[in-house]
């Protein structure tokens, strides 16, 4: 093969080449166009001084062109997460208030969606309403949340106070939010009463402000609660329970009491583990009904429990479903010189 075939030869191979590298440049920028499911989140710059609603936009459908080689980047864009759009940036609102936000043109604005080289001609829905909603940051002294413990000494929460942030006005000025510091329970069904212990407790609101803990932050969000257990409590049913009546002793003489409601149940207790223990042991416990003379002469038709025999310490939370421990008793009261009404 002489010189001129082979430069021939190279020249045909050059053009070759530079075509077939001019056919995968141009078939990487064909126009496309392409449909995306999309999640939109909605965040502001401070989060310390606004909050915005909603926080999230689920289902969004995207309607996108560009080159094969841009879609090809924007796919990957959103399969790498979820777009953002920040109050106060890119032309977004920062002010209070409530908003349209121009989803096509918001997003295109983004750095990351302009670099992928697509263009949003369409969003479904067109537009959404924000609402930027200002925040205030007060101070509150986090209290203990033991549940079925009773403690010895000091509890302390460390650190003993935090920030709130919170919805302006959701409070009156000066009025310190309650926090609390929860401890799983499940951590404090094997303590050692009497052994100091430190354990770690999720801040939370308490339950007056529940309704809005979605839209307060607490900083931090944990916290270290040290305690001494005294006793460790747990809670029992009693089906039934008997009901006596009691006063003194010379008025009884002259009555008869017959209760409607011979026993109460079922009967919600708590108390230390030892003397609930007892009580599903078998040992007795008792509703009193105390009535007076006045009661005895007026032949009252009902009175409320006024005392309860039960071991130390052990106490009534609901009886028949209704919490608290006084429940009203049903009694037919009688002279004794009284024949009783003849029983149907």
């Amino acid at each position: 093969m002489n010189g001129s075939l082979r430069g021939r030869l190279g020249s045909l191979g050059l053009v070759t080449l530079v075509t077939l590298l001019i056919w995968i440049w141009a078939a990487g920028e064909t126009r496309e166009n392409r449909r995306f499911d999309a999640s939109i989140r909605f965040a502001t710059s401070d989060a310390r001084r606004l909050l915005v609603e909603p926080r999230e936009l689920d289902g969004a459908l995207l309607s996108v062109s560009g080159s094969k080689r841009a879609i090809t980047a924007f796919e990957a864009l959103m399969n790498a997460g979820t777009l953002e759009l920040v109050a106060g940036v890119h032309g977004l609102p920062s002010s209070p208030g409530t908003w349209p936000i121009p989803l096509a043109t918001s997003l295109g604005s983004l750095p990351v969606v302009r670099d992928t080289g697509v263009t949003i001609d369409a969003v479904e829905p067109n537009s959404i309403p924000i609402r930027l909603v200002p925040l205030e940051t007060r101070t509150s002294r986090p209290v203990a949340d033991l549940p079925g413990i009773r403690t010895q000494g000091d509890v302390l929460v460390e650190p003993a106070t935090v920030s709130v942030v919170l919805p302006t006005g959701i409070l009156p000025a000066g009025i310190e939010p309650s926090v609390l510091a929860v401890v799983d329970p499940r951590r404090l069904e094997r303590l050692e009463p009497g052994k100091r212990v430190t354990l770690e407790a999720t801040l939370q609101v308490a339950p007056a402000l529940a309704g809005e803990a979605s839209r307060i932050t607490l900083d931090p969000a944990s916290a270290k609660v040290v305690f001494t257990p005294r006793s460790l409590e747990r809670t029992v049913t009693v089906n039934s329970v008997p009901v006596q009546v009691a006063g003194v002793a010379d008025d009884f003489a002259r009555y008869r009491v017959d209760l409607e409601t011979p026993s109460l149940g079922p009967v919600v207790l708590t108390g230390p583990n030892d003397a609930i223990a007892r009580i599903e042991g078998g040992e007795r416990i008792v509703a009193l009904v105390h009535l007076t003379s006045d009661d005895l002469q007026k032949r009252v038709a009902s009175k409320r429990v006024s005392l309860w025999m039960l071991p130390p310490d052990v106490t009534v939370q609901k009886v028949a479903g209704i919490d608290g421990s006084q429940p009203t008793v049903s009694l037919v009261i009688l002279p004794l010189d009284e024949p009783a009404s003849p029983t149907p």
